[in-house]
Parts: structure tokens; C-alpha cells; sequence
């Protein structure tokens, strides 16, 4: 968990040691602008992501790609102008988009 510190800046790497087992990712009330490509592409056991209260503008298509297990992505609260579709290719049990 990485909740209401002043992290403007996500580096995949992080994930790197728990990425086979990692269900849940909160970085809730952060500073994050943006995402980076591919950011959460190798956390495929990830079953939910919040996002929500960072000034989040900028998301790739490809963030989201590969997250088969994802039920809940939040993103309440963010900056973002545009919802790209591709966002949601990947996220067949996708049940709860705030």
C-alpha cells in the first residue's frame, strides 16, 4: 500500500518482488500525474487498483493491459479528460469502475 504519501511518480519495478501474488494495489491520495505504459502488466493477479484523490491526467491505453483478474479499478477524484476504450480490453471480470 502506498496511500496518502507524496509519490508523484509510479515505477513498475516496485511490483517486481510481489507480482505473482499481489491482489491489491492502493495508491490512493497520492501526486500521481500520470501512469507509465504497461505499468501493471506484470501484476496479472491483480484484483483491484485504486487510484482515486491523485491528479491523475494522463493514462496510456496500454496501463491497464493484461489484468484478466481485475474485478474493481477505482479512479474517483482524478484529473483524467479522456476514458480511452482499450482501457478495458483486457478486464473481462471488471465489476465496479468508479
Amino acid at each position: 500500500m502506498f496511500l496518502a504519501n507524496p509519490i508523484s511518480e509510479f515505477n513498475p519495478r516496485w511490483l517486481d518482488p510481489v507480482n505473482q501474488t499481489l491482489t491489491g494495489l492502493f495508491l490512493t491520495e497520492n501526486q500521481l500525474t500520470s501512469l507509465p505504459e504497461n505499468a501493471f502488466s506484470n501484476a496479472r493477479n491483480l484484483k483491484e487498483i485504486e487510484l482515486d484523490d491523485n491528479p491523475l491526467e494522463n493514462i496510456p491505453g496500454s496501463v491497464f493491459q493484461g489484468l484478466t483478474s481485475l474485478v474493481t479499478l477505482d479512479l474517483i477524484n482524478c484529473q483524467i479528460r479522456d476514458v480511452n476504450p482499450s482501457w478495458f480490453e483486457d478486464m473481462p471480470l471488471l465489476d465496479s469502475l468508479n
